[in-house]
């Protein structure tokens, strides 16, 4: 399965691609979900 070259290392597998592009969804959204309570928790304490 695993090749003997120095470059496997760098071998990215489908299940990587498929656990990258979760992960990056994932922080994706909470990073768009912190960001809109903090604009409306600004709203609110200047209201």
């Amino acid at each position: 399965m695993a090749q003997s070259t120095a470059c496997n290392i760098l071998a990215l597998t489908t299940a990587d691609h498929s656990l990258h592009l979760a992960s990056a969804i994932v922080l994706l959204g909470n990073g768009l979900a912190l960001a809109l309570d903090r604009s409306t928790s600004a709203q609110h304490a200047t209201a």
